[in-house]
């Protein structure tokens, strides 16, 4: 059966709004991935113990992506008081660990992308990561995944 959707552009914008002695500091900033054909938007409560988010390889299968065709990838605490621990694991199986606040997100975008926690190691690009998984705080978190491929 041949595919009925039309790939499309994900448009991505960070507002930020801040006056401050009358002065507007506000900021706009936008982003465009073109070719998005799949869109995954999951949300999930999280408990205190670790769970696992998404994996990425080589083939989609259940909670799979391909790698290479991911483009864009946020995790959003959406509790107002509690915090919790992103783990994104890259292809040598190093694991760095983020704190997302509450109410805050985590965005990786393009293969141009990368950090390095000076730690553990380093993901060089969205197609290095293997894993991500989450933990809540002190307490079970709801989140919202949201990945968008080519």
């Amino acid at each position: 059966m041949a595919s009925t959707i039309t790939a499309s552009t994900l448009k991505v914008t960070i507002k930020e709004e801040l006056n401050l002695g009358g002065t507007d500091f506000g900021t706009e900033r936008s982003v465009s991935f073109a070719s998005i054909n799949e869109f995954s938007r999951r949300l999930v409560t999280v408990t205190t113990t670790e769970a696992f988010l998404a994996k990425f390889g080589t083939a989609v299968a259940n909670g799979e992506y391909i790698a290479n065709n991911v483009k864009y990838f946020r995790v959003t605490n959406l509790d107002s008081s509690v915090g919790l621990r992103l783990l994104l694991t890259n292809d040598g199986g190093v694991t760095s660990y983020l704190r997302v606040g509450p109410g805050e997100s985590f965005l990786f975008g393009t293969a141009d992308d990368s950090f390095d926690d000076d730690v553990s190691g380093s993901l060089q690009n969205i197609a290095s990561l293997k894993g991500a998984s989450l933990s809540g705080g002190s307490d079970a978190v709801d989140v919202e995944l949201v990945i968008a491929s080519v």
